[in-house]
């Protein structure tokens, strides 16, 4: 929907109907999978960034929001990210970007 308007949508300053269209498609989203009014949710550009974002969002949680604190410094030890051998090669780039130690790889088939 966004391409037919040509616009450059870096960022809601600079594309704000980028921004609204961005709003209305997710609340449409949301309508259909019935998910409560209190949810909201950012459409990502490729599959990469979209683990990127859920890696960094994972590892905000599970640190209790490090960044807000300074930075993974302060932790005892950087967060982990456990995938299988068939993983996408996004995830390991997305884990070393986020500050995560190296993924471990799973192989169902051999472990």
């Amino acid at each position: 929907m966004s391409t037919g308007l040509g616009a450059i949508g870096l960022s809601g300053q600079s594309s704000p109907a980028l921004t609204e269209i961005e709003e209305v498609v997710t609340e449409w989203v949301r309508q259909m999978l019935g998910l409560s009014a209190g949810w909201s949710g950012v459409i990502q550009d490729t599959a990469s960034t979209s683990t990127l974002v859920a890696l960094i969002s994972a590892r905000e949680r599970a640190t209790g929001s490090a960044l807000a604190r300074g930075g993974l410094q302060g932790e005892a030890r950087a967060p982990s990210v456990y995938v299988s051998a068939y993983t996408h090669s996004s995830v390991d780039k997305g884990a070393l970007l986020a500050g995560c130690e190296s993924a471990s790889k799973w192989d169902p088939f051999r472990n």
